[in-house]
């Protein structure tokens, strides 16, 4: 037995109880889907089997997930199976689920899930104690202070003010005692990565606190990255300095600073600094600065449409994507526009969708595979979700050359299971002949399913 299945072997979890006899049933049928699940997949994938592992265990079928887990490597990803266990009360067991991970970076992934998974819960103490486990390897640091602000965030957002407060000097305080290189710095970098390790850190403490509580509190943070830019007298070292400061000038609303601050970066970055701040403008509402900087680098206006779209400035988004210059770019904006409109305005998604259909099919054999595969993958899961299954269904079989199946076909299965076509859905997933395929179909069978138990059938 591997020290993965060791660990949850003896956990005995009440049974759940279902008020409703069908329900019982269907959690039934359920477990029995995720063990079909688990069954198809092979051991290689790790990531899969731990998918299904923590569905499992959420479905209260650990002996399935114990038979899922068993041979996998030490440095499987299994943090959301052992978030999963810490939310029931069970940290010991999760810690030990995660105690032979090797890797520091996958170690250091599998606590940040289990410290957000208890603080989903509001179990801040523990939250905090698992992700100071984190800062024990000093490579990755980075990581614990974004464990940190997503700990802050959820504080906040509960009203524990007190508590929120903590953290964030805490965060504060680990950045202020950090060298001025990273640990495990060997092989020669550029100066403006080297040197921007304790400014970086800093800028995602800014735009963290921003985000989930007021500008005013994101001050000392700002302060700290002024500060060291405005005394540092080595050109190198400010090369470092000046990009994290664009980024927080920009998190703080101030675009004129954060304009004036990118025009001095490295050369080697500047592209990527003016995009961030279009990001920016585009998710602080300003849409006119947001094109006006994005036009200025051409390959900033795709993530400018995409934060317009997450913040549901679709109009603009529209208008955006017509500064666009070939399909393929058009086509790929279009259907992840479509995408995101298709749960909060469907007639829309539908015209956007038929518009990227357009473009994806001018953009054919000229266009990268990656944004013609892209446009492919979105339109095909918006007509899913929109419930125009056989649309979905002419893209994702042969005609079209998708490659990358997954995620349109689970789009497809959900939106059955939704539909009450659950034998549907299931026939769907176990004609898939890759294995990979028919697993994840199953997977999203079963979760659909749990959740529409676990909230009613709706």
């Amino acid at each position: 037995m591997n020290p993965v299945s060791a660990a949850i072997a003896f956990i005995l979890l009440p049974p759940i109880l279902w008020a409703d006899p069908q329900a019982a049933v269907s959690i039934a049928e359920v477990r029995s889907i995720l063990r079909e699940a688990s069954s198809a997949i092979g051991k290689s994938d790790s990531t899969t089997a731990s998918n299904i592992a923590s569905a499992q265990m959420e479905a209260g079928d650990v002996d399935g997930a114990n038979e899922t887990l068993r041979g996998l490597s030490q440095n499987a990803p299994v943090g959301g199976a052992a978030g999963w266990l810490a939310k029931q009360g069970r940290l010991p067991q999760a810690l030990a689920m995660i105690e032979s991970i090797s890797d520091g970076q996958n170690r250091a992934v599998a606590c940040w899930q289990i410290a957000l998974s208890l603080a989903d819960v509001a179990r801040y103490s523990e939250a905090l104690s698992v992700a100071r486990l984190i800062e024990k390897d000093p490579t990755q640091i980075s990581r614990f202070i974004d464990t940190l602000m997503l700990i802050y965030a959820a504080q906040r957002k509960a009203g524990d003010q007190e508590g929120a407060a903590a953290t964030l000097n805490e965060a504060l305080e680990v950045v202020d005692h950090q060298p001025e290189i990273p640990s495990g710095t060997y092989k020669p970098q550029p100066s403006f990565l080297v040197y921007s390790y304790r400014p970086r850190m800093y800028q995602v403490i800014v735009h963290a606190v921003v985000l989930a509580a007021s500008r005013a509190d994101a001050q000392p943070a700002m302060t700290r990255i002024s500060a060291m830019a405005a005394q540092q007298r080595d050109p190198e070292k400010l090369k470092g300095i000046l990009w994290p400061l664009a980024y927080a000038q920009a998190d703080m609303g101030d675009f004129p600073a954060a304009l004036k601050t990118a025009a001095q970066v490295d050369s080697l970055v500047s592209s990527v600094v003016m995009r961030e701040i279009a990001v920016e403008q585009a998710r602080q509402g300003d849409a006119t600065g947001a094109l006006a900087t994005a036009k200025a680098e051409p390959g900033a206006i795709r993530e400018v449409v995409r934060a317009l779209a997450e913040s549901g400035n679709y109009a603009r988004a529209r208008v955006a994507i017509d500064l666009l210059h070939g399909p393929d770019e058009r086509a790929e904006a279009l259907s992840d526009l479509a995408f995101r409109q298709a749960d909060r305005n469907p007639s829309e998604a539908r015209s956007s969708a038929d518009l990227a259909w357009t473009e994806a099919q001018r953009a054919k054999g000229t266009a990268p595979p990656y944004d013609y595969e892209n446009a492919l993958e979105f339109i095909a899961a918006t007509r899913a979700r929109l419930g125009d299954i056989e649309g979905a269904m002419e893209i994702i079989g042969d005609g079209f050359g998708l490659q990358r199946k997954s995620w349109p076909l689970e789009n497809v299965v959900q939106r059955l299971v939704r539909d009450g076509k659950k034998d549907q859905a299931l026939e769907l997933s176990r004609t898939q002949s890759q294995r990979g395929l028919r697993a994840n179909c199953l997977l999203a069978v079963a979760t659909s399913l749990l959740y529409r138990i676990q909230h009613g059938g709706h």
